[in-house]
């Protein structure tokens, strides 16, 4: 029995003999003001039931004065047990205190982050508008100040060109394919062979600081995109072999030792992009696929090529050489390991921690990634920043090196203004379905330090979606290909039809 809310009263008789001992107070259940459902969420039941006063310390008898020595040790005895009792459930108290508090510091702090709740109880009255999501627009805002402000977000060329000032167009300074030669053959390894319409948009885009390729449906759009990707990753050094047979390996090796910086593929939509990222693998170049943090745990075709993939890969692929080094090294592995490069390093590390952790339950990176932020956003630090802090920097540190050593760097327009692509410079970017993109969306890759665009649509089809009829009125119901046309730029036309 506890002591919550007892008082005894003790009525000595003569002789100093114990009488009466009698409860004057009610039950504690019922003296305690109840506590709503509220005030135990989060609460275990056992901690919730104990959620009252504090316990009172148990009363101390008047030893009896013909009390024996046996009587004497009982009465000892009994006081040494209530008192342990009393520190035990005093303790248990305190400890349901402290979690009711945390409970309700957990509900307000959900109640500050959370949306407000559906109300299911309304039926009428009651309207659902969905709201778009502001990333993109404010990536928009950020190309357009940087087109504005920066002149090294974009050429002088280019521009030029976009404002449809063609005087300084043709003042401007250009390099159209620095660095890159047109090769005998607009074919690629992997992919079919281009016919005579295609071949000329390929070898023509590559020559051009802006090139338009107007590709109806049935014509191959996809396969010259990627044909035109492959040569502008190998600078025009992977078609001199023709494309596929023998020669492939070595176009593929020309283009993994290429010092080229890496282009930048872009498109709308995720499959257009998911589709090209598959087409351009196919010719054996390194492609990376930046996905949005909300897709990461998606399934797609192209899982294999997204950045998570490719960071683990390049890690397990770190540590297995950093290995066999040591191995074949013998008692020289602390000099192999100075002479390591920065990068090398970071890999290593990171692959070390991905193996730990990888002795646990089988958990996806990109799950592990998501649920550090999850901790970090709820928790804001504390003693978790030592190991997952320096995971995440790892992590950071391995994306910067896999993004800046990959051929093709492929993503949605508006996924080019991802935080993991800040920094990165692009002088080759290309837009596939660009007829479908707003101008501000197109210029979210553009602005990337672009000094060769490629556009690829075909304005006969779908246009960019604008609900707003005031935005649409203002010119966001027009794209970027469709300007240049109207400024009297011509597009290479694919004529041959496949389907």
């Amino acid at each position: 029995m506890g002591w919550h809310g007892v008082a005894t009263v003790l009525s000595i008789g003569e002789g100093g003999a114990l009488c009466e001992v009698r409860s004057v107070l009610p039950p504690a259940s019922a003296s305690a003001p109840s506590s709503s459902a509220a005030d135990t969420d989060d609460v275990p039941a056992a901690a919730s039931s104990k959620k009252s006063e504090m316990p009172m310390r148990p009363p101390r008898l008047p030893a009896p004065e013909n009390e024996s020595e046996e009587e004497r040790k009982r009465r000892k005895k009994r006081e040494k047990k209530e008192k342990r009792m009393f520190k035990e459930e005093r303790k248990a108290a305190e400890a349901a205190e402290a979690a009711a508090a945390a409970a309700r510091r957990r509900r307000q702090q959900r109640k500050q982050k959370e949306p407000p709740k559906v109300p299911t109880h309304v039926s009428e009255g009651w309207r659902v508008q969905p709201a778009a999501k502001g990333a993109t627009y404010d990536r928009m805002r950020r190309a357009l100040a940087l087109f504005a402000r920066d002149e090294r977000s974009i050429s002088p060329y280019l521009y030029a060109r976009v404002l449809g000032d063609a005087a300084a167009a043709a003042l401007a300074p250009y390099a159209p394919a620095e660095g890159v030669r047109l090769p005998k053959s607009a074919d690629a390894p992997g992919l079919p062979p281009l016919n005579e319409s295609q071949a000329a948009a390929v070898l023509g885009a590559l020559s051009a600081p802006l090139a338009l390729i107007q590709g109806p449906p049935g014509t191959g759009k996809s396969v010259t995109c990627a044909s035109l990707a492959y040569h502008l990753a190998t600078g025009g050094r992977g078609g001199a072999g023709g494309g596929g047979g023998s020669g492939g390996n070595s176009n593929t090796a020309a283009a993994s030792s290429s010092p080229s910086p890496p282009i930048l593929v872009t498109a709308p939509s995720n499959v257009a992009v998911d589709h090209l990222a598959e087409k351009i693998a196919a010719t054996g170049l390194t492609v990376v696929r930046v996905v949005a943090r909300a897709r990461e745990g998606v399934a797609s075709s192209v899982e294999h090529l997204s950045l998570t993939a490719a960071v683990a890969a390049a890690a397990r692929r770190a540590t297995h050489a950093a290995a066999a080094a040591a191995e074949k090294g013998g008692g020289g592995g602390g000099s192999r390991k100075r002479e390591l490069g920065f990068d090398q390093k970071t890999l290593v590390e990171l692959g070390k921690m991905l193996r730990e952790r990888a002795s646990g339950p089988a958990v996806p990176l990109a799950q592990q990634q998501q649920q550090h932020r999850r901790r970090r956003g709820g928790a804001g630090g504390g003693d978790d920043d030592d190991g997952e802090g320096r995971l995440e920097s790892l992590l950071r540190a391995a994306e910067r090196i896999v993004l800046s050593t990959a051929d093709v760097v492929c993503a949605t327009c508006a996924g080019a203004g991802d935080h993991r692509l800040s920094g990165l410079r692009f002088a080759r970017v290309m837009i596939d379905e660009a007829t479908q993109a707003t101008l501000p969306e197109a210029l979210i890759p553009a602005t990337k330090g672009c000094r060769q665009l490629v556009l690829v649509g075909d304005h006969r089809q779908l246009g960019p979606v604008c609900s707003s009829r005031a935005a649409a009125a203002a010119g966001f119901g027009s794209s970027l290909f469709e300007r240049m046309l109207e400024l009297g730029y011509r597009a290479a036309r694919l004529t041959t039809q496949y389907r």
